[in-house]
């Protein structure tokens, strides 16, 4: 599972993690509910922002490297036809490669989504001859420094490579 992954979740937690804190530190409450109601405006903002992106691309199919994304693939609604493995620490055997193959050239997918923190080995080899575009999706935000606003940037970043790779453009 990986909930920060949804926006609708990290609002949920957010709420949560604010009344928790306030019960905590009772005389930082002002505080705590201006940092809250600011991340809640920005991820309203994110929403809004990266529905209107996404629109033109979400009916597009695409491959992730492993099934991690389904709180913002259902979140927008964009199509995942699919993943290359369910634990990335196992190695998928010749038959199952076969399989993603074939399942991947039935699909029509536009893109393929590698991550940073694994190597494209697998991709290479299912989507080798196959003309596809390719992106890269970070579920940790790897590059992003802990901040004001760091959440909504991580998650336009996953947003930009949804919109890059669909669209065509890498």
């Amino acid at each position: 599972m990986h909930p920060w992954l949804s926006p609708s979740s990290t609002a949920r937690f957010a709420e949560r993690l604010s009344d928790r804190l306030k019960t905590h530190f009772p005389n930082d409450v002002d505080t705590i509910e201006t940092n809250t109601h600011r991340f809640l405006q920005d991820l309203q903002r994110f929403d809004a922002t990266s529905t209107a992106r996404l629109a033109p691309v979400k009916q597009h199919g695409f491959f992730v490297f492993h099934d991690a994304y389904t709180g913002i693939v259902e979140h927008f609604t964009l199509n995942q036809v699919g993943y290359f493995t369910l634990d990335p620490s196992r190695k998928p055997g010749a038959k199952h490669l076969a399989s993603l193959r074939n399942q991947l050239t039935a699909s029509d997918a536009q893109c393929v989504f590698i991550e940073p923190q694994y190597s494209p080995a697998l991709i290479d080899a299912i989507t080798r001859d196959v003309t596809i575009n390719r992106g890269e999706l970070d579920p940790l935000a790897t590059n992003i420094v802990p901040s004001r606003g760091s959440y909504t940037r991580f998650m336009t970043s996953l947003v930009d490579e949804f919109v890059a790779c669909l669209g065509g453009l890498k």
